[in-house]
């Protein structure tokens, strides 16, 4: 289905976010990084939560060292949590008894999509 067919329920998702973002929720979002060495905070987060990655940074490339080395990392990698072996990572966690409802809308909107009209949207 293409994305013109789908606004009524875009503008449906868009209204219901909207109207629940209005109220008051008791929830947090706090940034936080990873490296090599591991995560930039020992902080406890609170349940129910929900983690994102934002970005990555992997690092310099030698081709005639490194390029091995990245192809078995993205061949190992869940993307989800990004790419394996990135020297710098920086996530999102959102906090609170109301993430959960957050969580399930974003991926009732996110379904709404196949992949190549994500990388449209994303772009």
């Amino acid at each position: 289905m293409s994305l013109r067919k789908k606004q009524g329920e875009i503008r449906r998702l868009i209204g219901a976010f909207e109207a629940e973002a209005a109220k008051y929720h008791d929830i947090r979002l706090s940034t936080f990084f990873v490296t090599q060495n591991g995560v930039s905070s020992d902080r406890k987060f609170s349940s129910p939560n929900h983690t994102i990655m934002l970005w990555q940074y992997y690092g310099l490339i030698k081709p005639e060292q490194d390029a091995q080395h990245l192809l078995t990392n993205i061949r190992e990698s869940d993307f989800q949590w990004g790419l394996r072996g990135a020297e710098l990572s920086s996530c999102a966690v959102v906090e609170g008894t109301t993430c959960d409802l957050f969580v399930r809308m974003a991926k009732r909107a996110g379904s709404l999509f196949s992949d190549k009209e994500a990388r449209t949207i994303k772009s």
